[in-house]
Protein backbone atom coordinates (compact mmCIF):
# COMPACT_ATOMS: atom_id res chain seq x y z
CA UNK A 1 0.00 0.00 0.00
CA UNK A 2 1.69 3.21 -0.87
CA UNK A 3 0.72 6.53 0.77
CA UNK A 4 0.96 9.96 -1.00
CA UNK A 5 1.20 13.33 1.01
CA UNK A 6 1.58 16.42 -0.99
CA UNK A 7 2.79 18.86 1.77
CA UNK A 8 1.19 21.84 2.28
CA UNK A 9 -1.08 21.52 -0.91
CA UNK A 10 -2.43 24.40 -1.49
CA UNK A 11 0.84 26.53 -1.70
CA UNK A 12 2.08 23.47 -3.63
CA UNK A 13 -0.45 23.59 -6.29
CA UNK A 14 -0.54 27.54 -6.18
CA UNK A 15 3.39 27.44 -7.41
CA UNK A 16 2.29 24.79 -9.99
CA UNK A 17 0.30 27.31 -11.81
CA UNK A 18 2.71 30.02 -10.76
CA UNK A 19 6.62 28.96 -10.89
CA UNK A 20 7.42 32.20 -9.81
CA UNK A 21 6.62 30.96 -6.56
CA UNK A 22 8.62 28.62 -6.31
CA UNK A 23 11.32 29.09 -3.19
CA UNK A 24 9.69 32.37 -1.70
CA UNK A 25 7.32 32.41 1.31
CA UNK A 26 3.51 33.32 0.68
CA UNK A 27 0.48 32.59 2.58
CA UNK A 28 -2.81 31.85 1.56
CA UNK A 29 -5.47 33.29 3.34
CA UNK A 30 -9.35 34.50 2.70
CA UNK A 31 -8.65 38.31 1.10
CA UNK A 32 -5.55 40.10 2.40
CA UNK A 33 -6.90 41.74 5.45
CA UNK A 34 -5.61 41.67 9.10
CA UNK A 35 -8.94 39.92 10.88
CA UNK A 36 -8.42 37.19 7.92
CA UNK A 37 -6.95 33.75 9.15
CA UNK A 38 -3.71 31.86 7.35
CA UNK A 39 -5.29 28.71 5.17
CA UNK A 40 -2.40 27.65 3.80
CA UNK A 41 1.56 28.87 3.72
CA UNK A 42 4.40 27.51 1.14
CA UNK A 43 7.51 25.60 2.49
CA UNK A 44 9.54 28.68 3.39
CA UNK A 45 6.79 30.24 5.41
CA UNK A 46 6.02 27.55 7.40
CA UNK A 47 10.00 27.41 8.14
CA UNK A 48 9.62 31.18 9.72
CA UNK A 49 6.77 29.83 11.91
CA UNK A 50 3.46 30.62 10.14
CA UNK A 51 0.85 28.02 9.95
CA UNK A 52 -2.82 27.16 8.68
CA UNK A 53 -4.99 29.23 11.50
CA UNK A 54 -2.78 32.00 12.55
CA UNK A 55 -4.49 35.48 12.34
CA UNK A 56 -3.45 37.02 9.53
CA UNK A 57 -2.02 39.98 11.29
CA UNK A 58 -0.01 37.93 13.65
CA UNK A 59 1.34 36.01 10.53
CA UNK A 60 2.83 39.29 9.14
CA UNK A 61 3.79 40.17 11.67
CA UNK A 62 6.18 37.30 12.03
CA UNK A 63 6.68 37.89 8.22
CA UNK A 64 6.29 41.27 7.14
CA UNK A 65 5.85 41.69 3.44
CA UNK A 66 4.88 38.16 2.88
CA UNK A 67 2.46 37.67 -0.79
CA UNK A 68 -0.67 37.04 0.26
CA UNK A 69 -2.72 34.84 -2.25
CA UNK A 70 -6.66 34.47 -2.32
CA UNK A 71 -7.32 30.95 -2.12
CA UNK A 72 -9.08 29.11 -5.39
CA UNK A 73 -10.80 26.32 -4.42
CA UNK A 74 -12.18 25.68 -8.07
CA UNK A 75 -8.05 25.17 -8.84
CA UNK A 76 -7.47 22.82 -5.55
CA UNK A 77 -10.56 20.58 -6.50
CA UNK A 78 -8.88 20.26 -9.86
CA UNK A 79 -5.46 19.36 -8.56
CA UNK A 80 -7.40 16.84 -6.51
CA UNK A 81 -9.00 15.48 -9.54
CA UNK A 82 -5.90 15.15 -11.40
CA UNK A 83 -4.07 13.41 -8.69
CA UNK A 84 -6.62 10.62 -8.58
CA UNK A 85 -6.90 9.89 -12.07
CA UNK A 86 -3.10 10.18 -11.89
CA UNK A 87 -3.06 7.46 -9.18
CA UNK A 88 -6.01 5.14 -11.02
CA UNK A 89 -3.48 4.50 -13.40
CA UNK A 90 -1.70 2.63 -11.12
CA UNK A 91 -4.33 0.85 -9.39
CA UNK A 92 -8.16 0.02 -8.95
CA UNK A 93 -8.15 0.89 -5.75
CA UNK A 94 -7.91 3.94 -4.67
CA UNK A 95 -8.61 6.51 -1.76
CA UNK A 96 -8.30 9.63 -2.09
CA UNK A 97 -8.61 12.21 0.93
CA UNK A 98 -8.37 16.06 1.32
CA UNK A 99 -5.39 18.49 0.53
CA UNK A 100 -3.50 15.86 -1.22
CA UNK A 101 -3.38 12.88 0.84
CA UNK A 102 -4.38 9.16 -1.42
CA UNK A 103 -3.55 5.57 -0.61
CA UNK A 104 -2.90 3.26 -3.13
CA UNK A 105 -3.45 -0.15 -3.04
CA UNK A 106 -0.94 -2.18 -5.13
CA UNK A 107 -2.38 -5.50 -4.96
CA UNK A 108 -2.20 -7.84 -7.73
CA UNK A 109 -0.64 -5.08 -10.06
CA UNK A 110 3.23 -6.82 -9.87
CA UNK A 111 2.78 -7.94 -13.44
CA UNK A 112 2.31 -4.68 -14.84
CA UNK A 113 4.09 -2.15 -12.32
CA UNK A 114 7.05 -4.92 -11.32
CA UNK A 115 7.99 -4.81 -6.99
CA UNK A 116 5.77 -2.52 -5.29
CA UNK A 117 8.86 -0.67 -4.28
CA UNK A 118 9.53 -0.01 -7.78
CA UNK A 119 5.91 0.99 -8.65
CA UNK A 120 5.97 2.78 -5.89
CA UNK A 121 9.13 5.01 -7.10
CA UNK A 122 7.38 5.26 -10.39
CA UNK A 123 4.50 6.72 -8.79
CA UNK A 124 6.73 9.51 -7.04
CA UNK A 125 8.48 10.04 -10.32
CA UNK A 126 4.98 10.15 -12.53
CA UNK A 127 3.64 12.74 -9.57
CA UNK A 128 7.08 15.24 -10.60
CA UNK A 129 6.55 15.23 -14.31
CA UNK A 130 3.22 15.05 -14.81
CA UNK A 131 1.74 17.14 -12.53
CA UNK A 132 4.80 19.58 -10.85
CA UNK A 133 4.51 18.23 -7.68
CA UNK A 134 6.77 16.36 -5.36
CA UNK A 135 5.06 14.32 -3.22
CA UNK A 136 5.80 12.73 0.65
CA UNK A 137 5.70 8.95 -0.53
CA UNK A 138 5.79 5.95 1.77
CA UNK A 139 4.98 1.79 1.34
CA UNK A 140 3.80 -0.21 4.04
CA UNK A 141 1.80 -3.52 4.34
CA UNK A 142 -1.28 -0.94 6.02
CA UNK A 143 -2.62 2.87 5.69
CA UNK A 144 -1.52 3.43 9.50
CA UNK A 145 2.21 2.73 8.79
CA UNK A 146 2.73 4.25 5.19
CA UNK A 147 0.41 7.51 7.00
CA UNK A 148 3.29 7.19 9.55
CA UNK A 149 5.98 6.68 7.68
CA UNK A 150 5.25 10.28 5.31
CA UNK A 151 5.17 12.31 8.39
CA UNK A 152 8.77 10.82 9.44
CA UNK A 153 10.18 11.72 5.69
CA UNK A 154 7.99 14.70 4.72
CA UNK A 155 8.47 17.04 3.45
CA UNK A 156 9.46 14.96 0.14
CA UNK A 157 10.84 12.02 1.61
CA UNK A 158 10.64 8.49 0.03
CA UNK A 159 10.38 5.44 2.54
CA UNK A 160 9.52 1.91 2.30
CA UNK A 161 8.86 -0.55 5.39
CA UNK A 162 8.88 -3.79 4.57
CA UNK A 163 6.23 -6.48 5.71
CA UNK A 164 6.79 -7.81 8.94
CA UNK A 165 8.90 -4.60 10.09
CA UNK A 166 5.94 -2.79 11.09
CA UNK A 167 6.39 -3.00 14.90
CA UNK A 168 9.82 -2.22 14.96
CA UNK A 169 9.59 0.53 12.95
CA UNK A 170 6.53 2.10 15.03
CA UNK A 171 7.94 1.83 18.37
CA UNK A 172 10.92 4.62 18.27
CA UNK A 173 8.30 6.95 16.70
CA UNK A 174 7.31 10.00 18.68
CA UNK A 175 3.34 9.22 19.65
CA UNK A 176 2.23 12.49 17.93
CA UNK A 177 2.90 11.30 14.75
CA UNK A 178 0.18 8.23 15.19
CA UNK A 179 -3.39 8.83 13.46
CA UNK A 180 -5.54 10.20 15.97
CA UNK A 181 -3.28 11.94 18.48
CA UNK A 182 -3.98 15.56 18.66
CA UNK A 183 -2.52 18.15 21.15
CA UNK A 184 -4.68 17.25 23.92
CA UNK A 185 -4.66 13.47 23.69
CA UNK A 186 -1.23 14.18 23.32
CA UNK A 187 -0.64 16.03 26.86
CA UNK A 188 -2.59 13.20 28.60
CA UNK A 189 -0.34 10.91 27.11
CA UNK A 190 2.39 12.59 28.24
CA UNK A 191 1.46 12.88 31.67
CA UNK A 192 0.86 9.16 31.71
CA UNK A 193 4.43 9.10 30.33
CA UNK A 194 3.74 7.71 27.10
CA UNK A 195 6.13 9.53 24.64
CA UNK A 196 6.86 6.81 21.70
CA UNK A 197 4.42 4.77 20.27
CA UNK A 198 6.01 1.83 21.42
CA UNK A 199 5.33 2.62 24.91
CA UNK A 200 1.42 2.96 23.75
CA UNK A 201 1.69 -0.53 22.40
CA UNK A 202 3.22 -2.12 25.20
CA UNK A 203 -0.11 -1.66 27.35
CA UNK A 204 -2.60 -4.23 27.77
CA UNK A 205 -6.21 -3.52 26.03
CA UNK A 206 -7.60 -3.45 29.83
CA UNK A 207 -4.91 -0.81 30.61
CA UNK A 208 -6.12 1.13 27.38
CA UNK A 209 -9.16 1.45 27.70
CA UNK A 210 -8.80 2.68 31.67
CA UNK A 211 -6.62 5.23 30.27
CA UNK A 212 -7.81 6.39 27.02
CA UNK A 213 -11.92 5.01 26.74
CA UNK A 214 -12.79 2.69 24.39
CA UNK A 215 -10.69 4.08 21.32
CA UNK A 216 -7.95 2.88 23.36
CA UNK A 217 -7.45 -0.51 21.80
CA UNK A 218 -7.65 0.23 18.85
CA UNK A 219 -4.70 3.31 19.68
CA UNK A 220 -2.65 0.54 21.19
CA UNK A 221 -3.48 -2.15 18.01
CA UNK A 222 -2.21 0.93 15.53
CA UNK A 223 0.91 1.98 17.72
CA UNK A 224 2.14 -1.65 17.34
CA UNK A 225 1.31 -1.02 13.59
CA UNK A 226 -1.66 -3.13 12.98
CA UNK A 227 -4.62 -1.99 10.83
CA UNK A 228 -6.80 -3.50 9.08
CA UNK A 229 -8.99 -0.41 7.26
CA UNK A 230 -9.49 -1.46 3.65
CA UNK A 231 -8.82 1.15 0.75
CA UNK A 232 -12.01 2.38 -0.15
CA UNK A 233 -12.60 2.92 -3.75
CA UNK A 234 -13.41 6.27 -5.31
CA UNK A 235 -12.34 10.06 -5.81
CA UNK A 236 -13.71 11.34 -2.54
CA UNK A 237 -13.96 7.56 -0.39
CA UNK A 238 -13.29 8.10 3.05
CA UNK A 239 -12.27 11.79 2.34
CA UNK A 240 -14.38 15.45 3.29
CA UNK A 241 -15.26 18.32 1.95
CA UNK A 242 -14.67 21.21 3.85
CA UNK A 243 -16.02 24.88 3.01
CA UNK A 244 -15.38 27.68 5.14
CA UNK A 245 -16.21 31.47 5.63
CA UNK A 246 -15.12 34.50 7.27
CA UNK A 247 -17.21 37.38 8.17
CA UNK A 248 -16.87 40.94 6.52
CA UNK A 249 -17.49 41.87 10.34
CA UNK A 250 -17.70 39.85 13.07
CA UNK A 251 -21.61 38.69 14.42
CA UNK A 252 -24.04 37.23 16.95
CA UNK A 253 -26.71 38.00 14.85
CA UNK A 254 -28.77 34.96 14.01
CA UNK A 255 -30.24 36.10 10.64
CA UNK A 256 -26.60 37.21 9.36
CA UNK A 257 -25.14 33.92 10.77
CA UNK A 258 -27.32 32.13 9.21
CA UNK A 259 -27.00 34.03 6.02
CA UNK A 260 -23.12 33.00 6.10
CA UNK A 261 -24.41 29.48 6.97
CA UNK A 262 -26.67 29.03 3.85
CA UNK A 263 -24.00 30.13 1.34
CA UNK A 264 -21.89 27.57 2.90
CA UNK A 265 -24.30 24.77 2.39
CA UNK A 266 -25.02 25.99 -1.15
CA UNK A 267 -21.02 25.84 -1.98
CA UNK A 268 -20.65 22.30 0.14
CA UNK A 269 -23.67 21.03 -1.55
CA UNK A 270 -22.62 22.05 -5.20
CA UNK A 271 -19.29 20.04 -4.19
CA UNK A 272 -21.16 17.20 -2.77
CA UNK A 273 -23.42 16.48 -6.09
CA UNK A 274 -20.79 17.47 -8.66
CA UNK A 275 -18.90 14.38 -7.25
CA UNK A 276 -21.62 12.29 -7.07
CA UNK A 277 -21.49 11.97 -3.37
CA UNK A 278 -23.57 12.16 -0.16
CA UNK A 279 -22.56 13.27 3.49
CA UNK A 280 -22.70 10.79 6.01
CA UNK A 281 -21.75 13.39 8.57
CA UNK A 282 -21.82 16.84 9.04
CA UNK A 283 -18.94 18.77 11.24
CA UNK A 284 -19.73 22.54 12.03
CA UNK A 285 -16.78 24.43 13.52
CA UNK A 286 -17.04 28.12 14.93
CA UNK A 287 -14.74 30.70 15.65
CA UNK A 288 -15.01 33.85 17.79
CA UNK A 289 -13.78 36.95 17.33
CA UNK A 290 -11.49 36.27 20.47
CA UNK A 291 -10.63 33.09 18.27
CA UNK A 292 -11.87 30.34 20.84
CA UNK A 293 -13.68 27.47 18.52
CA UNK A 294 -16.96 25.67 19.57
CA UNK A 295 -17.49 22.64 17.00
CA UNK A 296 -20.25 20.15 16.96
CA UNK A 297 -21.76 17.37 14.66
CA UNK A 298 -24.41 14.98 13.50
CA UNK A 299 -25.33 12.23 11.87
CA UNK A 300 -28.65 12.43 10.26
CA UNK A 301 -30.05 8.90 9.70
CA UNK A 302 -29.22 8.25 6.13
CA UNK A 303 -26.78 10.39 4.05
CA UNK A 304 -27.80 13.87 2.78
CA UNK A 305 -26.92 15.79 -0.41
CA UNK A 306 -29.17 17.95 -0.71
CA UNK A 307 -28.51 21.57 0.25
CA UNK A 308 -32.39 22.24 1.87
CA UNK A 309 -31.29 19.03 4.14
CA UNK A 310 -27.43 19.98 4.40
CA UNK A 311 -28.87 22.97 5.85
CA UNK A 312 -31.36 22.18 7.83
CA UNK A 313 -28.51 20.33 9.87
CA UNK A 314 -25.68 22.97 10.18
CA UNK A 315 -28.95 25.37 11.13
CA UNK A 316 -28.87 23.29 14.18
CA UNK A 317 -25.39 22.88 15.17
CA UNK A 318 -25.10 26.37 14.61
CA UNK A 319 -27.85 26.83 17.04
CA UNK A 320 -26.08 24.36 19.91
CA UNK A 321 -22.54 26.17 18.97
CA UNK A 322 -23.22 29.68 19.37
CA UNK A 323 -24.10 29.75 22.90
CA UNK A 324 -21.75 32.51 24.40
CA UNK A 325 -21.96 35.69 24.23
CA UNK A 326 -18.84 37.02 21.81
CA UNK A 327 -18.99 38.05 18.66
CA UNK A 328 -18.60 35.16 15.21
CA UNK A 329 -15.48 35.65 13.00
CA UNK A 330 -15.45 32.20 10.77
CA UNK A 331 -17.83 29.48 9.92
CA UNK A 332 -16.05 26.34 8.60
CA UNK A 333 -18.29 23.51 7.29
CA UNK A 334 -16.97 19.86 6.77
CA UNK A 335 -19.11 17.25 5.30
CA UNK A 336 -17.64 13.83 6.16
CA UNK A 337 -18.26 9.95 5.67
CA UNK A 338 -18.67 10.68 2.18
CA UNK A 339 -20.80 8.03 0.13
CA UNK A 340 -21.32 6.34 -3.62
CA UNK A 341 -24.54 8.28 -5.03
CA UNK A 342 -27.40 9.85 -3.90
CA UNK A 343 -29.85 9.03 -1.34
CA UNK A 344 -33.03 6.96 -2.74
CA UNK A 345 -36.08 9.18 -2.71
CA UNK A 346 -38.93 8.83 -0.52
CA UNK A 347 -41.53 6.45 -2.83
CA UNK A 348 -44.28 8.45 -1.48
CA UNK A 349 -43.26 12.44 -2.01
CA UNK A 350 -42.92 13.86 -4.98
CA UNK A 351 -38.80 14.69 -6.14
CA UNK A 352 -39.53 18.37 -6.56
CA UNK A 353 -36.99 19.06 -4.45
CA UNK A 354 -34.29 17.19 -6.36
CA UNK A 355 -35.77 18.59 -9.57
CA UNK A 356 -35.42 22.08 -8.04
CA UNK A 357 -31.86 21.07 -6.75
CA UNK A 358 -30.82 19.62 -10.36
CA UNK A 359 -32.13 22.83 -12.15
CA UNK A 360 -30.00 25.33 -10.02
CA UNK A 361 -26.74 22.76 -10.27
CA UNK A 362 -27.22 23.63 -13.64
CA UNK A 363 -27.54 27.65 -13.29
CA UNK A 364 -24.31 27.29 -10.97
CA UNK A 365 -22.44 25.30 -13.60
CA UNK A 366 -23.10 27.31 -16.26
CA UNK A 367 -23.58 31.09 -15.01
CA UNK A 368 -21.07 30.96 -11.90
CA UNK A 369 -21.59 29.67 -7.98
CA UNK A 370 -23.46 33.10 -7.31
CA UNK A 371 -26.09 33.39 -9.88
CA UNK A 372 -28.77 31.62 -7.72
CA UNK A 373 -28.82 32.21 -4.00
CA UNK A 374 -31.01 32.29 -1.05
CA UNK A 375 -32.87 35.34 -0.58
CA UNK A 376 -31.62 35.49 3.02
CA UNK A 377 -28.17 35.34 1.50
CA UNK A 378 -28.26 38.12 -1.34
CA UNK A 379 -26.77 40.82 1.01
CA UNK A 380 -24.02 38.76 1.65
CA UNK A 381 -20.69 39.09 0.28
Amino acid sequence: MVHINITNFMAAVESGRDPGLRGRPFIIAAAAQARDVVQGVSDQAFLEGIRPGLPLNVALKRLPGCPVLPPDGDLYDTAQRAIYDLAARFSPTVELRSNGHIFIDLTGTGRIFGHSIDAAAAIKQEFQTALGLDPTTALAVNKVVSKVATRVVRPRGFASVPPGEEEPFMHPQPILLLPGIGPRLELKMNALGILLMGELGDLSDPQAIVAFGPQGPELRRHARGIDTDPVLRGPSAGGCITQSRILDTDSNDPEILLAHLALLCEQAGFLLRSRERSAGRLLLQVQYSDMKIAAGQLTPPAPVHLDRDLYRIAATLLERATRRRVRVRRLTLSLQHLQTGSTQLDLFAPPSDHTLQEAMDRLKTRFGKRSILRASALGVP
